[in-house]
């Protein structure tokens, strides 16, 4: 999950998050409080997860290192410091069921939490969003992935192929792959669904994947690069103000002149937007969905969900 920005933090969020056992959770702290522990223990649930608390709305805590660093972050939790070693042990064994009345409660605060985007009400179909994650193996098992890092050391991996429902942010399909052979395309195209709108990036450019999602009577939402795949223009389409206002460069019907490519008429859609790094970035969305129902900014809302 992204955490957010500094620039995206209100003083009202700050001041909220940092009221610890003084706001809405003290009952859920109470509760956290009163769970046994392992005589042992150092480090409890109420402690835990006041520290992450305050760490997801601390813009420079994003790792456990830097968790330890914020010690007991200003007097609000009863600990000197969460160490960086007691805190991934306590992530490991505590029950995450435990803060399920927290996430029940805060739901039932804020009534519109489940309201999707308005660009996207014309989008009646389940948005699912595709990608793989590697996993480091903790020994260099035979069926696992070697997989090449930055520094050009070799590395046992498998991937993860999660097809994640956007609308309730739960899987809809997982399987792991560990063949060194297997694309990532080629890994999700055995366990498509059908009828469903796929989001995806820019590892899943496969001609013959785009035309087996295709078959199922999927649509999609793909991004691309700037010099790939090669295409063809058929027509520019108006930008109309509200796109232009989300950022829309452009909107054409391309038709796609690989090698095996889909025969069928395609959209690609320029955004220029910023990235989290307060950068420009321009980003090159591949769609199957070329009706004029589907404004151009839809489409990058719809990538926004992945």
């Amino acid at each position: 999950m992204a955490l957010p920005l500094a620039a995206d933090l209100t003083t009202r969020d700050r001041s909220r998050a940092m009221q610890g056992q003084r706001g809405l959770l003290e009952r859920h702290l109470q509760r956290l409080r009163k769970l046994p522990g392992h005589g042992n223990r150092a480090l409890h649930y109420h402690q835990l997860f006041l520290a992450l608390l305050l760490a997801f709305f601390e813009p420079l805590c994003r790792s456990l290192r830097t968790i330890e660093s914020s010690g007991d972050f200003g007097g609000r939790i009863d600990l000197p410091r969460c160490a960086r070693s007691t805190t991934a042990d306590a992530l490991a064994v505590f029950d995450p069921m435990h803060l399920k009345p927290i996430i029940d409660d805060l739901r039932q605060r804020i009534p519109d939490l489940g309201a999707g985007a308005q660009d996207l009400e014309v989008i009646t179909r389940k948005i699912i969003a595709a990608d793989g994650t590697y996993l480091n193996t903790l020994v260099d098992v035979a069926w696992a992935l070697k997989h090449t890092k930055s520094n050009g050391k070799r590395q046992a991996q498998v991937r993860a192929n999660v097809q994640l429902d956007v609308s309730s942010f739960t899987p809809a399909v997982i399987s792991i792959s560990g063949d060194d052979n297997e694309s990532e395309p080629a890994a999700f195209a055995r366990d498509l669904l059908s009828g469903v709108l796929y989001v995806m990036d820019r590892n899943f450019l496969d001609f013959s994947f785009l035309k087996t999602l295709l078959a199922k009577d999927n649509d999609f939402v793909l991004r691309v690069r700037s010099n790939s795949p090669a295409m063809r223009v058929v027509s520019a389409r108006h930008v109309t103000a509200a796109d232009a206002q989300a950022g829309v460069v452009s909107d054409e019907q391309v038709v796609l002149t690989g090698r095996n490519a889909p025969a069928q008429t395609l959209r690609r859609v320029v955004i220029q937007t910023t990235n989290r790094k307060g950068e420009q970035e321009t980003i090159r969305l591949l769609s199957s969905l070329t009706c004029d129902d589907v404004a151009a900014r839809v489409i990058g809302a719809i990538y926004r969900q992945r």
